[in-house]
Parts: C-alpha cells; sequence; structure tokens
C-alpha cells in the first residue's frame, strides 16, 4: 500500500502542481487514504467511494455477498437507465 501512495513522485514527474484533490474508489480509496495521511499538505481533498476502513465481518459479508451476485447477472447500468 504504501508503494501505491508513493504517487507523489508519479505527480512530480508528470508535472501536476500540489495540492491535488484526490478521488478513489475502492483500492484508490485506500491508496488516496494513505496518500492523504503521509502528505497532508499535497492532499487538499479526498473523496473515497466503497472504500470500507475496516475489514467486514463475516455477517457483513454474507450480507453483501447477494449484491455481488446481482452484478455479476445484471451488469453495471448507465446512470440514465437509473433515472
Amino acid at each position: 500500500m504504501a508503494d501505491c501512495a508513493a504517487a507523489l513522485t508519479i505527480l512530480d514527474t508528470i508535472g501536476i502542481a500540489r495540492p491535488v484533490d484526490w478521488l478513489g474508489n475502492a483500492w484508490g480509496g485506500h491508496v488516496g487514504v494513505f496518500f492523504a495521511a503521509g502528505n497532508p499538505t499535497a492532499c487538499r481533498s479526498l473523496i473515497t467511494i466503497a472504500t470500507p476502513l475496516r475489514v467486514l465481518s463475516p455477517p457483513e459479508r454474507r450480507k453483501v455477498r447477494p449484491l455481488y451476485e446481482l452484478h455479476r447477472l445484471v451488469g453495471p447500468r448507465p446512470v440514465a437507465a437509473l433515472v
């Protein structure tokens, strides 16, 4: 995780000015948390989506498992289809 959070080097390499706004989904959210914690002046804001900061308990895993199967069967839908 720390290697992934070394994003500061990547930002410097590609010439991105700091501070940055970090938006991360799942793994990207975890990386963002580590990045922001390790580089507080380089990260202006942090938004995480589907990024639990603790391990799900076995009952919680059983509860969300049907959602994985539903997503596998139905697949993602465009936002317009949800309206």
